[in-house]
């Protein structure tokens, strides 16, 4: 008998078989799968609100309210501003209600990534995604030169580096609110 025909002869001889013969050895891993992608998925989304504190300063997410928003929207009329950057911009609020109230230009420079993604959406959504845009990058690697003025929520503790920051980039005559 030729050997070809051994060989086709230990093969399932139906699709139910065949299927029937895989599913056992899935299903038995299906539990592990289902709890690898989830503790993975749980890693993705967690892990930028985490990262924060294995750095020099932890500088927490906290959602400017109305009452500093619309403190903001009066210095900015006060003072004339028509651009300006957010230093640890979270979820984008600051730069989209300025540009919705006012029409000002603004950079939103935020670590997390996944409040990056959220402000661009938000920005999209709200028509304002011409006046603002958003960058992942480290608030003390931005660029603050020709901003009218800097929008920051810090802790104390940063300040001293910020200031020197500040002295050597922002133009003369800029705003540090």
């Amino acid at each position: 008998e030729p050997l070809h025909v051994r060989i086709m002869a230990s093969l399932p001889s139906s699709p139910d078989e065949y299927g029937a013969q895989s599913g056992v050895k899935s299903s038995r891993y299906r539990p592990l799968i289902l709890v690898g992608g989830t503790l993975g998925t749980m890693f993705a989304v967690m892990f930028p609100f985490a990262a924060p504190i294995l750095r020099k300063n932890v500088l927490p997410y906290i959602r400017a309210n109305t009452v500093q928003l619309r403190m903001l929207r009066d210095v900015c009329e006060r003072h004339k501003i028509r651009s300006f950057i957010d230093l640890g911009s979270g979820d984008g609020v600051v730069c989209r209600y300025l540009a919705k109230e006012l029409g000002v230009r603004s950079e939103g420079v935020e670590l997390n990534c996944w409040l990056v993604w959220f402000s661009r959406l938000s920005a999209r959504r709200q028509g304002v995604s011409h006046l603002v845009s958003f960058h992942r990058r480290d608030l003390f690697e931005a660029d603050l030169k020709g901003y009218d003025a800097v929008v920051l929520h810090v802790i104390p503790s940063m300040m001293l580096s910020l200031e020197r920051k500040f002295e050597k980039e922002l133009d003369d005559g800029a705003l540090v609110v």
